[in-house]
């Protein structure tokens, strides 16, 4: 495993390794560590150099102790002195606060004319692939923050920073090892499992799709909620006896069991995002399943072939044979020409859940809803008000006229919701409302490249798009936006100036003709039968069946 260095001064490139051998990790009081015999290269012409050394996270430098202080050199080869150590590397959690949920680990050697960076192996003996393990989960002593080691992509180090989550109780991780255990002595099931993001949604194509399949008597399959989930109240009398209640045995052993999942979501959302569970972990790292992606809205959107974007390409983190939901053939290109999907991996039916949207008469809310840029979320932490997505907001919001401000509703990514309630915004945003029901009551949708967008226009309302910050989005996403000046389906606000006329000349008017045109090009389907397109294509393939 290759990485690069920071070049300083004149300095060449100069290629690393540092590979754990049976590391060891540990909390002591307030520091998270660990504990290892290392092997790692470093170029000849830099072995005799008098390095300081640092584990690296983000920019942050933490200790890092060597048992000797130059290696024991096992071998000279093409270049390349190869040494032997005992390191400790211990990071100060209080620190960890303000960090993104994922972070790199390296090891850094540094000087003042030099600093070679180690790309970290997480341990030998799991070199080829990533195998999902992860160190014990530490709570960080006065914030609602749990921090761990965690075995990331390619064998690599990460440590991950997030809220606790449900799996990290210790009755959880029994009743997860228990329905693993069982599992391996029961055959594998045909049940379709169903879910939406984080297990927590009841609103989207998955939960619709769901209702039509009990309705027209496939009965094999359910639905994975959460039992404190705001919306397991929208679940009717007739479908709740095929609800499988997240995080409780019978959800776990059917996780274990199932051979067939189609949620909204990648699979980590059916049990929970960034476990620390290694049997859970390794059940969607194995891709030994079969997985329909119904999308949680149109993604013809920011390109495929993104840096942001890895998930959705061909046999990344989906299982090869995975199959998409799509509105168009427009759509189905982008996944083909962008993310390695053949003409036989789409399935062109629509979204479902489009079969049920609707905007009331009268509706005249505007409604403001914006992508979350998740580099700005260490930012998000430390100050709100500092972030490129609160800016927009606010700017937004104030370009609104006088007369009309009783009609801006707020739509916030659940990450920053709390943060803007505590805001003189917390008046604009509705207490315990889909993104479903407030769009039903929208006249106009204002956003800068979401794809509720999408949503939004197929019920009747208009859209403004604001691209006052696209150039800056798009390189943190390395891509490019695939809707443009020929092909975009509203009006287009560059300047924040523009954007008052432009409300006052979209708010309560008919969606202009040419935008329709340009509209039914992406989402082909009008007709309210994109579940039935559906269901069709998914007994064909045997993923249901009538009993």
């Amino acid at each position: 495993m290759v990485d690069e260095i920071k070049k300083i001064g004149s300095v060449k490139d100069v290629k690393n390794i540092f590979i754990q051998l049976f590391p060891i990790f540990f909390r002591r009081k307030d520091f998270l560590g660990v504990l290892s015999l290392c092997a790692y290269r470093i170029e000849e012409d830099y072995q005799k150099k008098e390095f300081e050394k640092y584990v690296k996270l983000n920019d942050d430098y933490f200790e890092a102790k060597f048992l000797l202080k130059r290696g024991l050199k096992v071998l000279n080869f093409r270049g390349y002195s190869y040494f032997i150590n005992i390191y400790r590397g211990k990071i100060d959690m209080k620190r960890l606060v303000n960090y993104n949920p994922q972070n790199l680990y390296t090891i850094v050697f540094k000087d003042n004319e030099v600093e070679l960076q180690f790309p970290v192996i997480y341990n030998l003996l799991y070199y080829t692939k990533n195998l999902g393990i992860n160190a014990k989960v530490q709570h960080i002593n006065g914030h609602d923050l749990v921090c761990y080691f965690r075995q990331a992509n390619m064998n690599s180090v990460s440590v991950v920073v997030r809220k606790p989550n449900v799996t990290d109780a210790a009755s959880k991780q029994r009743l997860i090892f228990w329905a693993k255990f069982l599992s391996l002595f029961l055959p594998s099931s045909n049940k379709v499992l169903l879910y939406e993001k984080e297990s927590k949604k009841y609103e989207e194509s998955a939960a619709y799709l769901f209702e039509q399949l009990i309705d027209r008597g496939y009965k094999d399959c359910s639905f994975v909620l959460s039992r404190n989930s705001l919306q397991a109240d929208l679940v009717k009398s007739e479908y709740q006896s095929n609800i499988i209640w997240a995080h409780t045995f019978k959800h776990y052993l059917n996780y274990f069991r199932c051979k067939n999942f189609m949620g909204t979501e990648s699979l980590p959302h059916i049990v929970e995002l960034r476990t620390a569970n290694g049997y859970v972990a390794r059940k969607f790292l194995s891709k030994k399943y079969r997985f329909v992606f119904l999308q949680h809205g149109v993604m013809y959107m920011v390109s495929l072939d993104s840096e942001g974007r890895s998930f959705f390409i061909k046999g990344v983190q989906m299982p090869i044979d995975a199959k998409i939901v799509v509105s168009s053939q427009v759509e189905a290109n982008h996944f083909i020409d962008y993310a390695g999907f053949s003409q036989d991996d789409l399935y062109i039916t629509g979204l479902p859940f489009y079969d049920r949207t609707i905007k009331r008469p009268g509706a005249d809310k505007i409604t403001i809803m914006l992508t979350w840029r998740p580099w700005e979320y260490s930012t998000l932490a430390a100050d709100y008000e500092d972030t490129g997505y609160y800016r927009i907001i606010r700017n937004i919001v104030s370009s609104v006229p006088a007369e009309l401000q009783d009609k801006v509703c707020l739509l916030p990514h659940p990450l920053v919701a709390d943060k803007l309630k505590a805001t003189n915004l917390k008046g604009l945003i509705p207490d315990n409302l889909t993104y479903d029901q407030v769009l039903e009551d929208t006249a106009l949708l204002v956003t800068d490249y979401s794809s509720i967008a999408y949503s939004a226009f197929y019920r009747g309302s208009n859209v403004i798009f604001c691209f006052q910050e696209l150039d800056v989005c798009m390189e943190h996403y390395g891509g490019h936006l695939m809707l443009n000046e020929h092909n975009i389906f509203g009006d287009i606000s560059y300047e924040y100036r523009d954007l008052e006329a432009l409300i006052k000349k979209n708010y309560l008017k008919p969606q202009s003709d040419i935008y329709l045109s340009r509209y039914r090009e992406i989402v082909e389907f009008h007709d309210g039968k994109n579940a039935e397109r559906l269901i069709e294509r998914l007994e064909e393939d045997g993923f249901v069946a009538k009993n």
